[in-house]
C-alpha cells in the first residue's frame, strides 16, 4: 500500500523520485516504506559506497508534534554504554541535515539500513512465526530496551513494524519475503522508529502502547490509565 498522495501538500511529504541525490552524496534508490509523519526510502552514499535509510519527515513535523523529537532521541543513544549488549539492538542515525522544498522544511534522518520486520516475518510464513525468530526476538528487544533506560527515553510504540531483523532492505510492499533458516537463527533484530519517544525529563505521552498491544492492566471504566502518570 502507498501513502496517500493527498499528504504531498504545504506541511506534507516532500515529493522524491528515484535517482535524486540529496546532501550532494545521498541518491535516491527506491521506497521503503511510510508513516504518518514521514516517508523512508533506500539512499546510496555516493562517497562511502554505502546503503542507508532515509527517513524525511513532513513540512510541518515541529508544528504537528508538539513535544515530539525523533532526531534528539537519537543522538542521545550513542552517549550511553556502548558496550552494553542492548546499544547493538537499536537502529543507530548515521547522519542527518535539512531539506528545503516546496512544502516546507523536511528534517532528513539517515538511519543504518535494516531488513524485514517482525510483522513481514509472520506475514511470511502460512503457520506460526518460526520458533528461532521468537526466541531471538525475545532476547534482543528486552536488551534493546534496558538499553534505551540507560538512556533515560521510552519508546512508547513498540510493535512488530518497529523490530527489524538485520539484512537488506526490502521494497515497499514486498511480498513472498523468503527467509532461511540460517537467516533466522543467527541475524539480529533492532528496535527502530524512535518518533514517539519520550524523554523521561519531558514525558509528554499518556498511552506508552499502540491501542492493540496495550495491557490489560489499567483499565478504568474501559478506558486506559495514563501510565507514564505512574513512572
Amino acid at each position: 500500500m502507498l501513502e496517500p498522495t493527498e499528504r504531498y501538500e504545504p506541511g506534507g511529504y516532500h515529493k522524491v523520485q528515484t535517482g535524486e541525490v540529496y546532501n550532494e552524496h545521498y541518491q535516491i534508490i527506491r521506497q521503503l516504506g511510510w508513516g504518518r509523519f514521514s516517508t523512508v526510502w533506500l539512499v546510496q552514499d555516493t562517497r562511502e559506497g554505502a546503503p542507508g535509510a532515509m527517513k524525511i519527515l513532513v513540512g510541518d513535523f515541529e508544528s504537528e508534534k508538539g513535544d515530539w523529537d525523533e532526531l534528539g532521541a537519537l543522538k542521545t543513544l550513542p552517549e550511553a554504554n556502548t558496550q552494553s549488549s542492548g546499544y547493538h539492538h537499536i537502529c543507530q542515525l548515521v547522519d542527518d541535515f535539512v531539506h528545503h522544498g516546496p512544502n516546507g522544511t523536511h528534517t532528513r534522518l539517515i538511519l543504518e539500513p535494516m531488513g524485514p520486520s517482525v510483522l513481514d516475518i509472520y506475514r511470511a510464513f502460512s503457520g506460526p512465526m518460526p520458533l528461532p525468530s521468537v526466541r531471538r526476538i525475545s532476547k534482543h528487544d528486552p536488551c534493546a530496551l534496558q538499553y534505551l533506560h540507560e538512556c533515560d527515553l521510552i519508546h512508547t510504540d513498540i510493535k512488530g513494524d518497529n523490530i527489524l531483523m538485520s539484512g537488506p532492505p526490502a521494497g515497499i510492499g514486498q511480498e513472498n519475503i523468503r527467509l532461511d533458516y540460517e537467516q533466522l537463527t543467527s541475524n539480529s533484530f533492532k528496535l527502530a522508529d524512535f518518533g514517539a519517544t519520550n524523554k523521561m525529563s519531558n514525558r509528554f505521552a499518556q498511552m506508552i502502547q499502540p491501542v492493540a498491544l496495550r495491557s490489560p492492566l489499567g483499565h478504568k471504566n474501559g478506558y486506559m490509565e495514563p501510565w507514564l502518570s505512574h513512572m
